[in-house]
């Protein structure tokens, strides 16, 4: 009899201990909750349905162009231009191409010819097929340098630098990530092309307000909020599913799934089939009643942290010092301890492409405007045989105003060098006005600690020896 007794009450006790890993704990449900209405009531939209974007555009030419870009052949052997040699210092490629960087030319500008004329000022959505029409565009632009077909080439880079006006992506993450991609080989196209002398002010100045159209004045903060609705709807998804085998085959290449999420190491204790019932079940049940509103509500509080910043600097016109409060909150935030983090499940993984975004698109803006700065450069050299001693000195003839660095929101840096060359740099994420300090600027000149301008360096020359 004391036997049964003894256990009928250790069952007991397991069934205690159950049910408050199960459903004791905090209520996360009820915090999430709250601070959802607290984000509605400060104006914020946490779905799809009210931020998806609205297509008044006709369906007709995007269609078209989906369906010629479907069946487009992408050479293989397609040149690329400014080859990096070393911090600062860029090789002209489009003088060095080889026999293979220049098979199937003709056929190449026969399929531009196609993307010109679907194209061709229309504000399309942005949509997978522009990433080959853009590498198309560049590559055949370097083919064309080359060739001495300069006609070809100023049509080809001008279509594919008005491929990337921001008013053509439909404000999804993913999509504005293919954007940027397609700005980093725009560049190089862009700086290959003014390493030539053949062309003509009116010429440059159309390359130059296409660049200047593509300089948006922040960070896309509706992608962000688009990302966080989309993660709220996958949390409302992900607690439907039966089991935790269907939530990890939902969740594919997660870097923390539950055998490295988990604060209790069953697997040594009970073995592998009952550790794997136990994630499938019990865990899973745990996560659906209490962890995933926990990991909902970390989610949403580290966002707020991000939007702000996002807001500030499009309010200050500048990366710096918003970005920089940021990093601080969201150290803060981690460092208070205040959430379990081995309860997160996919939203890490998810919250780190996003900061990461945040950063290349920093670079970007501030790349953008050195290129339209640049070009504007080489336009006062057209018509004067020499450079300015200060940017002003382009002002009005051959920009509206002096250039202003996305990342402080002050003027560009800029000097004339003794040998007639410029410097010209935006001060970098940190910043900090490094003298234009290109380091780390390898292989993505966007990367340094300044972001220099490349400098050509002549094709014999060691790049030590310019």
């Amino acid at each position: 009899m004391k036997r049964r007794y003894l256990v009928l009450a250790i069952l007991l006790l397991i069934l205690a201990v159950l049910g408050f890993l199960l459903f004791g704990g905090h209520d996360y449900r009820r915090e999430l909750e709250a601070y959802k209405k607290d984000l509605i009531a400060h104006g914020e939209k946490l779905t799809m349905l009210e931020l998806a974007p609205s297509d008044t555009n006709d369906p007709g030419p995007a269609k078209q162009f989906m369906a010629f870009m479907s069946n487009c052949f992408l050479p293989t052997s397609l040149p690329e231009g400014m080859k990096m040699v070393e911090p600062g210092r860029a090789r002209v490629l489009h003088t060095q191409s080889t026999q293979a960087d220049m098979l199937g030319y003709e056929t190449n500008k026969s399929n531009v010819a196609v993307i010109h004329s679907l194209i061709d000022g229309k504000k399309l959505n942005f949509a997978l097929g522009y990433r080959k029409a853009g590498q198309l565009l560049y590559g055949t632009t370097i083919q064309a340098l080359d060739l001495g077909d300069a006609s070809e080439a100023f049509q080809d880079l001008l279509t594919g630098v008005d491929l990337l006006n921001p008013l053509a992506p439909d404000h999804v993450l993913v999509t504005d990530l293919v954007r940027l991609t397609l700005v980093r080989i725009a560049f190089a196209a862009t700086w290959e092309f003014l390493q030539d002398n053949r062309w003509t002010d009116q010429q440059l100045a159309r390359l130059q307000s296409a660049w200047q159209q593509n300089a948006l004045p922040g960070i896309a903060s509706q992608s962000l909020r688009i990302e966080r609705a989309f993660i709220i709807d996958s949390f409302d998804k992900y607690r439907k599913l039966p089991n935790g085998s269907d939530l990890l085959q939902a969740l594919p290449g997660t870097t923390r799934p539950w055998d490295v999420a988990s604060d209790i190491n069953v697997v040594s204790i009970l073995g592998a089939k009952i550790t794997d019932w136990y994630n499938d079940y019990p865990r899973f049940w745990k996560w659906r009643q209490s962890w995933s509103y926990e990991e909902e509500l970390v989610f949403l509080k580290q966002m707020t942290i991000v939007l702000q910043a996002v807001d500030m600097q499009r309010q200050n016109g500048s990366f710096e010092p918003a970005f920089t409060r940021m990093k601080q909150s969201l150290d803060n935030f981690n460092a208070a301890g205040l959430y379990h983090t081995n309860h997160t499940l996919f939203t890490y993984d998810a919250f780190q492409v996003l900061t990461k975004y945040i950063s290349k698109a920093a670079d970007i803006q501030a790349a953008i405007t050195l290129t339209y700065s640049a070009i504007a450069l080489e336009r006062y050299h057209l018509a004067h045989n020499a450079y300015p001693e200060k940017l002003d000195q382009l002002v009005p003839a051959y920009i509206e105003k002096v250039p202003i660095d996305f990342m402080d929101g002050k003027p560009l840096r800029y000097s004339l060098r003794k040998d007639g060359t410029f410097l010209l740099y935006s001060v970098g994420e940190n910043g900090i006005d490094d003298g234009g300090d290109p380091s780390g600027g390898m292989p993505d000149w966007t990367k340094g600690l300044d972001i220099v301008w490349p400098t050509a360096i002549t094709t014999n020359a060691s790049p030590s020896a310019n």
